[in-house]
């Protein structure tokens, strides 16, 4: 490192001494450019090879481009949203007349139900990401380990959301503010300005309160929320880590459930999880992790995934990148054509 401006550029040379191949630039500057609209300009400009987090709804002109290449991969993080169950009065959420309301609808599983199959997860993906992610119905993608193929993306279907908040004693829905990040993820305040339309289509009247990442962590540390976005990273490969802080029952001195602001609490799913890390065959354990993600997203609607996010990037055509899982952008991985 040769220099290093806070929030500006790290000015990087080359270690002629490393014992490896020699990477094919001299000096190397990693540039923070915090506005997407910015990232794309000095790109188009010349000013730079890459941008890492390309603005989904830029890449089609990106691509178009004959002197740019598109770079994408699918990252290991699922956009969705978390649900309080406790038996509370619950922050957020106000009868269909505006009153308080003295239960929690969100204890009752065919209300959450109701809330996920509100959500049209195709048109988000289509029109908010500009068809950069893939529909989630867990925390792990297709092909990889603790998958759960018997889950599919839950379906559009409004009609049945409003019959389930009828036969749950909500025939005329009721009120609920959505608490959303606006600077966490790709289009995260988008994503929940597009599902509190769809869930007023089905008598669930939303509205959105938008805040930074940090203020959100904050009050959500509060237990200020009803329904709130997450962004739920697994880096590790498999889906022990994010069913155990996320999902299982709160327990500190067993360190679980670190994360588990909503409070699901299921005897069943933990004791899976508890077998799943005590077995030493990868099969066994898998087939553990398997059905504790089925009872988590499909018998209970734990939390609403809505898809996996993509790592997106741009660059020079006479440029080749590496894209890499973490989503990590580093000047190793560009190499010249």
């Amino acid at each position: 490192m040769v220099s290093w401006s806070r929030g500006e550029v790290i000015r990087l040379t080359r270690n002629d001494a490393y014992w490896g191949t020699a990477e094919p630039w001299q000096r190397a500057a990693l540039r923070n450019i915090a506005q997407p609209a910015g990232r794309v300009a000095a790109l188009l400009a010349g000013d730079v090879d890459l941008i890492d987090a390309a603005p989904p709804q830029d890449l089609p002109r990106l691509g178009a481009d004959t002197r740019l290449r598109v770079s994408t991969l699918v990252a290991p993080a699922v956009a969705g949203f978390h649900l309080d169950m406790t038996e509370r009065v619950p922050p957020g959420i106000r009868g269909a007349d505006g009153q308080p309301l003295a239960r929690n609808p969100l204890t009752d599983l065919r209300v959450r139900q109701a809330l996920s199959l509100g959500i049209n997860r195709e048109a988000i993906v289509e029109r908010v990401m500009g068809g950069q992610a893939r529909l989630a119905s867990q925390f792990m993608p297709p092909g990889t380990y603790g998958y759960a193929a018997s889950l599919s993306p839950t379906p559009y279907e409004p009609e049945r959301a409003r019959a389930l908040l009828a036969e749950a004693g909500y025939p005329q829905g009721f009120q609920l503010t959505v608490h959303c990040q606006n600077n966490r993820f790709v289009n995260d305040e988008q994503i929940c300005q597009a599902v509190a339309q769809m869930l007023t289509r089905i008598g669930v009247r939303t509205g959105v309160d938008a805040m930074p990442h940090i203020v959100h962590v904050s009050r959500g540390r509060n237990r200020e929320f009803s329904v709130w976005t997450g962004l739920w990273n697994v880096e590790t490969g498999e889906p022990t880590s994010p069913l155990l802080t996320l999902l299982g029952s709160v327990d500190e001195v067993r360190g679980r459930g670190q994360f588990n602001r909503g409070r699901y609490s299921s005897a069943t799913f933990d004791a899976l999880l508890d077998e799943a890390l005590t077995e030493l065959d990868d099969g066994r354990r898998e087939a553990l992790l398997v059905r504790a993600t089925e009872i988590a997203f499909r018998d209970d609607v734990a939390l609403i995934p809505l898809h996996h996010q993509m790592h997106l990037w741009a660059h020079r055509a006479n440029r080749r990148h590496l894209p890499r899982l973490d989503g990590y952008t580093r000047a190793m991985d560009l190499k010249p054509m």
